[in-house]
């Protein structure tokens, strides 16, 4: 009797056609384009997978020798496990996924070779959902774009546990799906899901760590909600100092201590996150020029570097790949 694939319960796709599979991967995954597929065995694409709000797991198996390209991944964060040692080139560096290592895909241009009955299994989120996920853990904002260790040791420390928190949720969704119709499951799957993928190597490791006795106290965090709140609106320093009640040398001194960035700094994130929020789902009217002044950056030069600084891609690439 043949084995059931994982997350047999719940398909996505089955099909002989190359157009459909490249736009299912291209939907679930990250944009994708098949550009050649060996002959020795008939194409055949299976993939399943489960969305639990934030994260996908997912499972596909390609039948033949299958070359795919992806574009740039820019807001796409993907743990890969992988049989028969798919290989993933990114940005010209090969990584293997191999019975001891997982690959681990982000910001980067990428081909993939997948041999003829090769299957993996995915965990994948939006880039946007783990920094939010990280403020919540660490009460603070990454200073620049996380970034991750590309092939990850999954037979000890954090990749280890990441594969077998995986693992179990895929075991415990092949005999229940409470998982799924529970609404406090379903959210503390996922919360589960991108904790852990924080927790393998990455560039803010170091303050994902810290001790709890390192965050900040109410002063920071009231200064941090206020420039939240007013982000994109022409708001001055002296407001801030003013909300909180302290003078400018104790709120600078105590972001300093418990931040490491000024509250400027701070607030200039908020602006490049929200201009990125609109450049994602951008009107018909909108341009780059637009959504700058609207987020608080009338300069629109300086605008544009800060922005590529921070997610690795020009602004109008941005807004020319969400229309």
């Amino acid at each position: 009797m043949p084995q059931r694939s994982p997350l047999s319960a719940y398909p996505l796709v089955s099909t002989a056609s190359a157009d459909v599979a490249q736009s299912v991967v291209s939907r679930e995954l990250a944009d994708s384009r098949i550009r050649r597929i060996g002959h020795d065995n008939p194409f055949q694409f299976d993939m399943n997978g489960v969305h639990f709000g934030d994260t996908l797991i997912g499972w596909n198996s390609y039948h033949s020798d299958t070359e795919i390209e992806n574009g740039q991944v820019h807001d796409t964060v993907a743990f890969v496990l992988g049989e028969m040692n798919p290989v993933f080139c990114m940005d010209n560096d090969p990584v293997v996924c191999t019975p001891s290592t997982a690959a681990v895909i982000s910001q980067s241009k990428m081909s993939i070779r997948r041999p003829a009955r090769s299957s993996v299994l995915v965990l994948r989120t939006s880039y946007q959902a783990l920094e939010r996920r990280f403020q919540e853990i660490t009460g603070t904002q990454p200073r620049g774009r996380i970034t991750f260790q590309r092939n990850v040791d999954i037979m000890d420390g954090p990749g280890a546990q990441l594969r077998q928190t995986l693992l179990y949720v895929v075991s415990q969704l092949g005999t229940s799906d409470t998982l799924l119709s529970n609404r406090l499951h379903r959210t503390a799957t996922d919360d589960l899901l991108l904790t852990t993928l924080l927790s393998i190597p990455n560039s803010h490791t170091d303050l994902l760590l810290r001790d709890a006795r390192d965050f900040a106290p109410d002063l920071v965090r009231r200064a941090e909600e206020f420039l939240e709140a007013h982000a994109t609106e022409p708001i001055k320093m002296q407001n801030v100092f003013e909300a909180c009640g302290c003078n400018r040398n104790r709120l600078y001194r105590a972001f300093k201590q418990h931040r490491g960035y000024t509250p400027y700094e701070f607030l200039q994130s908020c602006r490049l996150q929200a201009s990125r929020r609109l450049l994602l789902s951008p009107s018909v009217t909108d341009t780059v020029s637009s959504i700058a002044m609207a987020t608080g950056f009338p300069h629109l030069g300086r605008f544009a570097a800060l922005y590529k600084e921070r997610f690795g891609e020009s602004p109008s690439d941005t807004l020319r790949r969400s229309r």
